[in-house]
């Protein structure tokens, strides 16, 4: 594998389980804390993430489909950032419905 590839890799396990630490982390104080911004911040965040998260998966796709070597690795990368779609849409649902509870709309 070369350079570039491993570092595209890297890259994308690390922004994948940042995004999820971090959309975690916004999730729960929410959850704890009850303020209204932070539902403003955490849709955003996941609008971002997702933004973020589907160009690095647009080169993963690339890279799968001229790496015939290292197709398990970065398959495995795939299934990584796709990981954070069902995650997020979770969130999201409890997210409002907490906030239609809490603050009413």
């Amino acid at each position: 594998m070369e350079e570039f590839e491993k570092n595209i890799l890297d890259y994308a396990k690390n922004m994948a389980i940042g995004s999820f630490l971090i959309g975690t982390l916004i999730f729960v104080s929410f959850v704890l804390f009850s303020i209204e911004n932070l539902a403003y911040m955490g849709v955003l965040f996941v609008l971002l993430a997702i933004m973020a998260n589907g160009i690095i998966l647009f080169q993963l796709i690339y890279l799968w489909v001229h790496q015939k070597e290292n197709r398990i690795a970065i398959r495995n990368t795939i299934f990584l950032v796709l990981a954070n779609l069902p995650i997020a849409f979770i969130f999201l649902k409890i997210g409002a419905q907490l906030y239609t509870n809490r603050f009413g709309f």
